[in-house]
């Protein structure tokens, strides 16, 4: 009905539908395609071959859409995607895989219209949040954490004192709750369904958003207006996948969990016109490209030039058959063969001036590579950069590629790559070419004897020192914090390569920001400000395995560690990277020890800890910088030191910290280090001294300058 007084409307399903179909040559849709086919028979889809554009519907990534609109997704389909910058492209790019020819900046349409002056100046407040797929009764909603919290806010104290001098209040809906609309009824807010009033007039005609997880922030935000965010809920909402972005340093506004601090904000801002923070206005920047000429032109003009000469051919088959080719192709004996003749041909064929990173193999981006990076980027270094990696991680700078380990894309990156930097090693079928320089940061200052000085191979494959020692040749050059891990390095590696002591580019951020980045990370975990946070992040046991995983060894009780501290203490806990298995933290605690093994970045989990308890984990030379309590819960140390693997130094002459080996003497350890928390100042800085003595802040600059000369 909208749009039929525009003309050329047609009845769904209709024969003149059908018809349309068959002859399209472009499909421009704002959801899925096959909502505007006539049919969805796949005899009849395969014909209708018009190249199909993705005009989107709001900017992605505040919930992860690889499964809705990505390119690999089995019940979506699109040859071009329309984005609003080029930060939306990167994402669409990285991280829904597709190809960089097939994404377009264009913005959206309705940015012409939200962009132009005002009628008359905004006012007041527009409530705006998104749905969640579980809320679908009215049952489910009337119990919900979502009502509850919403109207504690639409009542609260300070909201409440505004409207009554004359704050005007909005609520909206999504569609897919319109039917839940009364429930939001509160005296003094007008509460509005989807339908009853024009979306892009809400927005243009008020002065300050607060949602959720909803992409109209970002829309609300491109007009200089400031926006609130209320994530209550952001585990379960985001459920497994996480967000393409940083929620907390990304979107265009403060993130608040809780009611209070969200309506003092909001009235706060109120009173003072309204203002969009000049950080938030950055951040909305980056999102939304000026147009040439108008968004709608932009994106016309898109639809109208959107043609692939290999459209037809794929439209001919089923579209889900490469997939299953390649999947089969990749779990099949051919497959790494395959690999290896393809990264020969990239080694035969000249450099290029491309850096290749990976950090714990894959799994996040983080420690000294990600540093190196983002130096490298700050700098402006005339390096084309590729990261190996599964997660969502959003590059610094937009023109990074990410791909996927052991990929086809991840192989022919490395095989032509100038330099290579990983904290770890690559695959195990992986060799670089003769001018590739491979930066090996490594992981950690050795307190735990490792590969060739150990004092056995418990839990290790057979041949395992062999296969260790044939990666270890094909390094370039290994950083080192100190005088001290070179020697343990050149021993347990057995290197004679080119050693680089410069201190540990993933540290300098203990000196420079460690303030900063542990008020970021306390808000990312949800702490309250009077949360006094310890670090639980002990090493691995060689012994303790399942099959071929090592696992959770459970040495902790946690209901009696927390009912022996302080009401207001959080425990934190970060397994080992190569520990799988649950923590089975009982429901009751989960206030009060949390589960950090998924964080992607240990060294803001340090800057936010104010106790360290670690055991034989080369955290501790890390964590020393800080100059902050140290506990070692050594519950086994006899048998670590003297059947596994031994140490490199006498760890109870020159510890940190104090040395316990029960849950009560770590609980009275706790107390004390609250208490006194000095109580071993004197040893840390000894511990740092001899450690840890070129980490100053400046480590990544010297490594930079060094090895790649900019």
């Amino acid at each position: 009905a909208n749009v039929e007084p525009l003309g050329n409307v047609v009845t769904l399903r209709s024969r003149e539908h059908i018809r349309a179909c068959f002859l399209a040559r472009r499909f421009a849709t704002t959801h899925n395609a096959g909502f505007v086919l006539a049919t969805s028979d796949r005899r009849a889809v395969r014909w209708m071959r018009g190249n199909r554009v993705f005009l989107q519907h709001g900017v992605l990534g505040t919930k992860n859409m690889t499964e809705t609109y990505g390119r690999l997704s089995p019940a979506f389909h699109t040859d071009f995607v329309h984005v609003s910058s080029q930060r939306e492209r990167e994402l669409v790019v990285n991280d829904l895989r597709y190809r960089p020819q097939q994404v377009r900046v264009t913005g959206l349409s309705r940015f012409d219209r939200l962009l132009e002056p005002a009628d008359q100046p905004p006012a007041g407040v527009l409530v705006i949040p998104t749905w969640r797929d579980w809320l679908n009764r009215p049952a489910a909603f009337e119990e919900s954490e979502f009502l509850e919290r919403w109207r504690a806010f639409l009542t609260s104290e300070p909201l409440r004192a505004a409207m009554a001098e004359g704050l005007p209040v909005t609520v909206i809906l999504h569609p897919n709750m319109r039917f839940f609309g009364d429930a939001l009824a509160v005296e003094g807010v007008t509460v509005l369904g989807q339908g009853d009033i024009d979306v892009q007039s809400l927005l243009r005609s008020h002065a300050a958003m607060v949602t959720d997880y909803s992409s109209v922030g970002f829309d609300f935000s491109f007009q200089g207006r400031p926006v609130f965010y209320h994530q209550f809920d952001r585990q379960r909402f985001l459920g497994k996948r996480p967000s393409h972005l940083d929620l907390d340093l990304d979107l265009p506004g403060d993130v608040f969990r809780d009611v209070e601090p969200l309506a003092q904000a909001v009235v706060a801002s109120w009173r003072s016109g309204f203002p969009q923070d000049p950080e938030h206005a950055r951040r909305s920047a980056l999102f939304l490209e000026p147009a040439q000429g108008s968004y709608s032109e932009q994106v016309h003009a898109s639809v109208r030039s959107a043609s692939s000469p290999w459209v037809p051919f794929w439209r001919l088959r089923d579209s889900s058959y490469g997939r299953r080719t390649y999947r089969s192709f990749k779990k099949g004996r051919y497959y790494e063969p395959a690999m290896k003749a393809l990264a020969a041909v990239g080694r035969a064929l000249p450099r290029r001036d491309l850096v290749v990173f990976e950090s714990d193999t894959g799994r996040a981006v983080a420690d000294s590579p990600r540093a190196i990076y983002e130096e490298l980027v700050d700098r402006g270094a005339p390096y084309a950069t590729v990261w190996s990696t599964r997660s969502t991680f959003r590059p610094r700078d937009v023109t990074t590629r990410k791909v996927e380990p052991n990929s086809p894309a991840f192989h022919w990156h490395l095989s032509r790559a100038r330099y290579w930097v990983n904290n770890q090693n690559f695959g195990p079928v992986v060799k670089p070419a003769k001018d590739t320089t491979y930066v090996q940061t490594w992981h950690g200052t050795p307190l735990k004897r490792m590969q060739y000085d150990a004092v056995s191979t418990t839990g290790r494959a057979e041949g395992y020192l062999e296969r260790v020692a044939a990666k270890t040749a094909t390094w370039s050059v290994l950083l080192s914090p100190s005088p001290y891990a070179t020697k343990a390095f050149r021993s347990a590696f057995r290197y004679e390569g080119r050693v680089l002591e410069a201190g540990y580019p993933r540290n300098d951020v203990l000196v420079t920001e460690a303030k900063e980045r542990g008020e970021i990370t306390r808000q990312r975990l949800g702490l309250r400000p009077q949360d006094r946070v310890v670090l639980y992040a002990p090493t691995f046991r060689d012994d303790v395995k399942q099959g071929k995983q090592f696992v959770w060894d459970g040495a902790l009780e946690w209901a009696p560690l927390v009912e022996g501290l302080d009401e207001n203490t959080v425990i934190l806990v970060r397994r080992h990277s190569v520990v799988r298995g649950s923590l089975r933290i009982p429901p009751e605690l989960a206030d009060r020890v949390v589960d950090v093994s998924d964080y992607p970045d240990m060294q803001d989990l340090l800057c936010v800890a104010d106790v360290l308890v670690t055991d034989y984990s080369s955290v501790m030379f890390d964590y020393a910088i800080l100059d902050r309590p140290i506990v070692l819960f050594c519950y086994d140390l006899e048998h670590y030191r003297d059947d596994l693997r031994g140490f490199y130094l006498d760890l109870e002459a020159e510890a940190p910290g104090p040395i316990v080996t029960t849950q009560e003497e770590l609980r009275r350890a706790l107390l004390e280090a609250q208490a006194h928390g000095d109580a071993h100042a004197a040893r840390r800085h000894e511990f740092r001294e001899r450690f840890a003595p070129l980490d100053d802040g400046r480590a990544t600059a010297r490594v930079v300058d060094e090895l790649f000369g900019s």
